[in-house]
């Protein structure tokens, strides 16, 4: 932009200097344009130095005057003119003052003329230019100076963030300052939809724009986000953008497939200061993260970039820093939110000082939610309830038609990928399940139709209970369970009165189109990536750390006869309570019973079998832990890390040859 300004002050300048020189000769000596031409200021032959005209042109002496004369005065360039060659000069020699006014009045007028001329033009670039998408959409106008060409993006994702504990969303018990900004001057979507109330999966479908049984990463470890798969950092990285990504958690590291596309990523997590940890809680703060995002755009110069950074504080266990510790004491979860939006802040203050907000699209998403309790959950994975499914949403793009609106139209994590892309001026592809929502974003549409599919694979994949889906349309919402439920989401928005017994009707239409859904995504499906892709250090590594999770087959198996998680949830919250217990005191015995009153009355929990195999081999008790891997393995036989953790045992034991066999 300071480029373009100095160019049209130079080009303003000479204008009217030009015309300075025209209205009153002689003045100073400036330099010769490059358009002027040298005959313009022939010096003509060398003997007039002398006083006289060469021989053979002697007869032509005074017409070649005249001729140089009149060359000068018509050229439009500031040069200084001999004083015998000025009109005032022949005037007195001619008698010719009435030509001369005539002239100075023309170069006069035709000065002004080339003025008026670049001022018209710099005004006209000066003015913010409007714009049509690719789709045809008017986007309105841009900042003066800035094209589709010049856009930037900047993704950042917000880690187990429910919407409704943002004050921009109407909770008053937060300070957000930067989210709300952000707010006031993009566009605020009210009724976000996640996929998947898991890390891995939610992500993988805003950087595919496909839900997960069409990209296939259902569940946090063990599952790839397959290479045939094109990103949203891959089709940027194709159109010359430098890409970056800064991650919090090691669910998103690149063994996951998540960083395809990322020419830097960060995440050099060292899970050798790890003993007893589960694989969410291997994490950085924030603020680590930040830093080396800032620290990575502040190297790129004036190069086009597309940086994507996750913020993983609000995952549990939820520990504030100061001054949010002590500011929302009693209330660490919303403490760890306001931090979160002071590293966003910290962002949005680089663009500020270096002019990029002017061309810079803003994305924030929250992957999922956190339960907190309600439906009796503690935090998340197990249900698909609004709790973990709704998200903030917010986007600001430099298009002045987009500031300040709210959108209350269903939208979803899948349409992330095709409107960036539309907002860069980018042709998004044909095959996914993701739909721009520019036109909720300039107001040309006021709702889309969208229904929002969301699955819970977690109670199946680690208990040997029924998975769960969901459909939302418009106010209405359906959950695919043993036994279904639908909700009023307008007049039931906490979904604590199930419906459908007495609008069977909708519900079983719902559940048809979920169905339908569901089976046209899992046709394109791409295999499930094999366990033994993961490096085997990084699988035994996290097998030691006791990680509750499975390199699986994406097989679905038939879901009749399997228990509705509604009825084991104090079961999944007794394993949560005897996870955390050994994590936090290592001495205590009280997660090994836990652990017995859980396999007590559901015997085919696979993971309980897992956990206290992990119990009795934290203790040295290692044919006791081989007994457990070997039931969790009845249950589950391609549970890769029950099968890890059992060779280790047999190791232990000296018993080498049984732990080659595993």
């Amino acid at each position: 932009m300071l480029s373009l300004l100095a160019r049209e002050y130079t080009l303003l300048a000479n204008a009217v200097h030009s015309w300075k020189v025209f209205a009153s000769w002689p003045l100073s000596r400036p330099a010769r344009p490059l358009s002027c031409s040298p005959l313009c200021h022939a010096e003509g032959p060398r003997s007039r130095r002398r006083g006289r005209a060469p021989r053979r042109r002697r007869k032509t002496a005074a017409r070649s005057m005249v001729a140089r004369r009149d060359r000068v005065a018509l050229c439009l360039c500031p040069r200084e003119v001999p004083e015998s060659m000025t009109p005032r000069a022949n005037s007195r020699k001619t008698g010719t003052a009435p030509v001369r006014r005539t002239r100075r009045a023309v170069f006069a007028a035709a000065g002004l003329a080339a003025a008026a001329l670049v001022a018209a033009v710099f005004w006209l670039r000066s003015v913010p230019r409007a714009v049509t998408s690719v789709n045809g959409e008017p986007l309105g106008h841009l900042p003066a100076g800035v094209g589709t060409a010049d856009l930037n993006l900047l993704l950042v994702t917000l880690d187990t963030t429910r919407a409704d504990r943002i004050h921009a969303y109407g909770f008053d018990g937060i300070e957000t300052p930067n989210l709300d900004r952000l707010a006031r001057e993009g566009v605020l979507f009210e009724q976000a939809v996640s996929p998947a109330p898991l890390t891995l999966p939610a992500h993988s479908s805003i950087f595919t724009g496909k839900l997960p049984p069409a990209h296939g990463v259902r569940d946090n470890g063990g599952f790839f986000l397959d290479e045939r798969e094109t990103t949203l950092a891959e089709r940027l990285q194709s159109l010359g953008f430098t890409t970056g990504g800064f991650v919090g958690a090691y669910v998103l590291d690149h063994k996951w497939g998540i960083s395809q596309g990322f020419q830097t990523y960060f995440d050099d997590f060292d899970l050798s200061k790890y003993q007893s940890l589960s694989l969410g809680s291997i994490d950085r703060p924030g603020n680590e993260v930040a830093d080396k995002a800032l620290a990575w755009l502040d190297r790129l110069g004036s190069s086009r970039f597309f940086g994507w950074v996750h913020f993983y504080d609000a995952h549990s266990p939820y520990d504030p820093p100061e001054p949010f510790k002590s500011r929302y004491a009693g209330h660490p979860y919303v403490g760890e939110i306001a931090f979160v939006d002071s590293q966003v802040g910290r962002l949005l203050s680089y663009l500020d000082a270096h002019d990029l907000m002017r061309n810079t699209v803003i994305v924030v998403m929250g992957d999922h939610g956190e339960s907190l309790g309600e439906h009796g959950e503690g935090t998340h994975g197990f249900f698909v309830y609004q709790a973990t499914m709704h998200v903030p949403l917010l986007i600001r793009a430099p298009y002045d038609v987009t500031a300040g609106r709210r959108v209350s139209d269903t939208v979803r994590s899948v349409d992330i990928l095709p409107t960036a892309l539309e907002l860069l001026g980018v042709k998004a592809p044909d095959k996914l399940e993701g739909t721009s929502l520019v036109p909720l974003m300039t107001g040309a549409k006021k709702e889309l139709g969208l229904a929002a599919y969301s699955e819970a694979i977690y109670p199946r994949f680690h208990f040997g209970w029924s998975d769960l889906r969901a459909l939302t349309a418009g106010r209405y919402k359906f959950v695919a369970a043993p036994r279904p439920e639908l909700y009023d989401l307008q007049q039931d928005p906490t979904e604590s009165r199930n419906i459908y017994p007495e609008r069977q009707a909708l519900g079983d239409r719902l559940n048809q189109e979920l169905i339908a859904l569901e089976r046209g995504m899992s046709a394109d499906a791409p295999p499930p990536r094999a366990a033994v892709e993961v490096d085997p250090d990084a699988r035994a590594r996290l097998a030691a750390l006791g990680y509750v999770g499975t390199f699986v087959s994406g097989a679905t198996p038939d879901r009749a006869g399997l228990a509705d998680p509604k009825d084991k949830i104090q079961l999944f919250n007794l394993m949560t309570k005897a996870r955390e217990t050994a994590r936090h005191d290592k001495e205590s015995d009280e997660g090994l019973h836990a652990l017995e009153r859980v396999i007590e009355q559901d015997p085919r929990v696979i993971d309980a079998w897992f956990m206290l195999g992990n119990e009795y081999y934290r203790r040295h008790a290692y044919l006791r832990a081989i007994d457990q891997y070997k039931r969790a393995l009845e249950l589950k036989p391609d549970y890769d890390l029950v099968v890890i953790n059992m060779a280790n045992a047999y190791r232990a034991l000296g018993r080498d040859q049984e732990a080659m066999a595993g």
